[in-house]
């Protein structure tokens, strides 16, 4: 936000939310893509029109892994807010309850996606798994009604008997 006065708001409503941190402020888009790129941003609130590059075509080059809430003075940009997959769409002035309830929609949202990421590395480390050969270490050998563990690499040769096997 280009705004002294709405940064300052947006600053306090995140210090006094627990599970927020606030991790920088930039007055312009240029600022905040140089910020993102050596720091990690999980959420961002993002005025529309701001000098030089407006939100809507700055939120177009926000990360994928970078969810945001417009907040703006400006009705207008609503609808286009949505197509670019804002959060939300707070408009200036909002009250801290309306600040919340855009905040709880975030966290909802970001909570499935933090999901679905431990999901999908799951799934990931399950086929790496499948693909790697599986080798056999050890055996369990029946003995007159006993069990007996083998370890592989004690096994000289194995010879088919039958119906018995010869180790």
């Amino acid at each position: 936000d280009d705004e002294p006065l709405a940064q300052t708001l947006i600053a306090g409503y995140v210090q006094n939310t627990p599970f927020l941190e606030c991790v920088g402020i930039c007055s312009n888009a240029i600022e905040a893509l140089a910020f993102m790129s050596t720091n990690k941003v999980d959420l961002l609130f993002l005025d529309i029109q701001m000098p030089e590059l407006s939100g809507l075509e700055f939120s177009k080059n926000v990360p994928k892994e970078t969810r945001f809430i417009f907040t703006t003075a400006f009705a207008q940009y609503a609808l286009e807010g949505y197509k670019v997959n804002a959060l939300d769409y707070l408009l200036k002035p909002f009250d801290r309850q309306r600040f919340l309830q855009a905040l709880m929609r975030a966290k909802t949202q970001l909570q499935e996606r933090s999901q679905q990421t431990v999901n999908q590395r799951i799934l990931g480390l399950l086929a790496e798994l499948k693909q790697k050969p599986q080798h056999l270490t050890r055996v369990i050998i029946k003995v007159n009604e006993r069990d007996f563990v083998l370890n592989v690499t004690e096994i000289d040769w194995i010879e088919a008997e039958g119906n018995y096997v010869r180790l």
